[in-house]
């Protein structure tokens, strides 16, 4: 085979009969980019074509997210689909990052989450809240028992779900404590969706569920009663419940599981000591 004769400096390319094809497979192509074009301008200039099905359910899920731009919607993103509790308890690396994420002294941030604390019905990111919270060790449950002490009790429910991650001795009181407030929580969403004989969850209801993992493997309850509740459950029913787990409260087993468990209150400086103690004396746990 011959080869090709070199190509001289300002000599013109000649066209080779063998590159035909590919030249009319080139002009094909660009003709069916033209047509396309012209029938979706928006995707070939690069324009939005509206969100994917993954981004649609993230904005049902937090519709915050539409408008939220950097530190904001770097926070939405970690609340409400990538942190977990559990992570936080073993991993100091972990907590760490978390709690440069979310600075409970800064006031932005605090503001975001209670937006998701304070509201009727179930929060819609608890494992992200609880894990803020777990994060920042002490110092995070503090700052929850100051937010559950100043919030009326009909918006309660949120916090006292978040309290649910904690297991030392000052949540345990503060749940046991608030076992005495039959307080409704109002659940507007749930009333108008449930079927009859739903009535809203108290106080003492949420307090009761906060414990109940808890008390489920620790303090097998009276015969007849369960730690469980739900909004379907009569109220007369619940309050039986609920009723057992406060008559147990003080004596053994339960007492001596209560007792037995770690304090915050070491690893608190002085100041914070006094905020925690005027927290659980406002709650009714001193």
């Amino acid at each position: 085979m011959r080869p090709p004769s070199p190509k001289l400096p300002g000599q013109p390319r000649q066209p080779s009969p063998r590159g035909a094809p590919a030249r009319a497979l080139r002009s094909a192509l660009g003709a069916l980019l033209v047509l396309a074009a012209c029938a979706c301008p928006a995707q070939a200039q690069g324009g939005d074509l509206g969100p994917t099905p993954a981004e649609e359910e993230k904005l049902r899920l937090c519709p915050e997210l539409k408008e939220a731009q950097g530190r904001t919607r770097e926070q939405l993103e970690a609340l409400f689909f990538q942190l977990d509790p559990t992570d936080y308890l073993s991993d100091p690396a972990k907590a760490e990052r978390v709690r440069a994420l979310f600075d409970l002294s800064a006031e932005a941030d605090a503001k975001l989450l209670l937006a998701q604390l304070d509201g009727e019905g179930p929060a819609r990111c608890l494992p992200g809240l609880q894990a803020v919270l777990v994060a920042h060790g002490p110092q995070g449950l503090v700052w929850l028992l100051e937010r559950l002490a100043a919030t009326p009790a009909p918006r309660r429910g949120r916090l006292i779900a978040c309290l649910a991650a904690f297991h030392e001795r000052e949540a345990w009181r503060v749940l046991l404590a608030l076992l005495s407030d039959k307080t409704p929580v109002p659940n507007p969403k749930g009333a108008a969706q449930a079927p009859p004989g739903y009535a809203d969850l108290r106080v003492c209801d949420h307090a009761l569920r906060a414990l109940a993992v808890r008390l489920r493997r620790t303090l097998p309850p009276p015969e007849g009663i369960e730690w469980k509740v739900d909004p379907l459950l009569p109220i007369a029913v619940r309050d039986k419940r609920v009723e057992a787990l406060k008559a147990a409260a003080p004596v053994p087993p339960l007492s001596e599981q209560v007792a037995g468990r770690p304090t915050i209150r070491e690893g608190l400086a002085p100041a914070d000591q006094a905020r925690l103690d005027a927290a659980l004396g406002a709650l009714g746990a001193k």
